[in-house]
């Protein structure tokens, strides 16, 4: 459990801040294990296993686009004035 990370430690990581990683582990889209499960504990200490912050990284990767096909461009619109 020694290479496993804090949420302070993988948000100083991706720079962002700590709500941001607590919010991803509330929404269920960042598994993580709480560690002060405690009957006495004021608050949770969360954990995230490095092999669940691959899995995780894997799914939001962003994928080549196929071919240099090039960009739609938007129409603009034709204001009338009356």
């Amino acid at each position: 459990m020694s290479n496993w990370l804090t949420i302070n430690e993988l948000a100083k990581a991706w720079r962002v801040t700590p709500d941001h990683v607590r919010g991803l582990i509330r929404s269920g889209q960042l598994p993580a294990v709480n560690i002060a499960m405690s009957p006495g504990a004021k608050r949770p200490q969360w954990r995230i296993r490095p092999e669940d912050l691959e899995r995780f990284t894997a799914a939001r990767r962003a994928v080549e686009p196929a071919g240099d096909q090039p960009k739609r461009k938007r129409r603009r619109a034709v204001r009338q004035w009356v």
